[in-house]
């Protein structure tokens, strides 16, 4: 259990005191259970773009873990630790356009290629070519979802929560 809401006065030294002695806390402490957390879901978002990967963790740190890669091989390589760790990634939000010589697609291939497990979870893309061929190849490559740029704060986490 952890106590938040109140911090302890400086020690007090009891030694060679008897009696009954009444300790007040600053501020009343809450007792938080960790049990009744609802645990929380992790995003990896591949973004080459620093100021949008930067919106994103804003707009999304509330509500979710984030892990941030901005290129296929920081990805590759973030994925390979969770994996070690035991913790899971439950979404992956990516840049269609990323650093040559990957693409989003590209990257979404060799994950699903490389952990075929993660096939099942929720691969979303987000691209600044609006065209309906465009969408059509994505939607093609496996993702879940195309967010068109410039993107939107309630659309985007309104579409992460709806696939977690």
């Amino acid at each position: 259990m952890f106590f938040i809401g109140g911090t302890l006065p400086p020690l007090i030294n009891f030694k060679n005191l008897s009696g009954v002695y009444l300790v007040r806390f600053p501020a009343p402490i809450t007792v938080f259970d960790r049990s009744l957390m609802k645990p929380c879901k992790t995003v990896l978002i591949v973004e080459d773009d620093m100021a949008t990967s930067q919106i994103l963790n804003i707009w999304l740190r509330g509500h979710f873990v984030i892990l941030l890669a901005c290129d296929g091989e920081d990805a590759l390589t973030v994925i390979e630790e969770e994996m070690k760790t035991g913790r899971k990634i439950d979404l992956f939000l990516f840049d269609i356009s990323l650093p040559y010589p990957w693409s989003g697609i590209l990257l979404k291939k060799a994950i699903t290629e490389r952990w075929p497990a993660l096939n099942s979870r929720p691969f979303l893309a987000e691209t600044a070519f609006a065209m309906p061929q465009d969408r059509e190849e994505i939607m093609k490559a496996g993702f879940s979802e195309c967010l068109t740029k410039p993107l939107d704060r309630e659309r985007v986490v309104e579409t992460i929560e709806k696939y977690l």
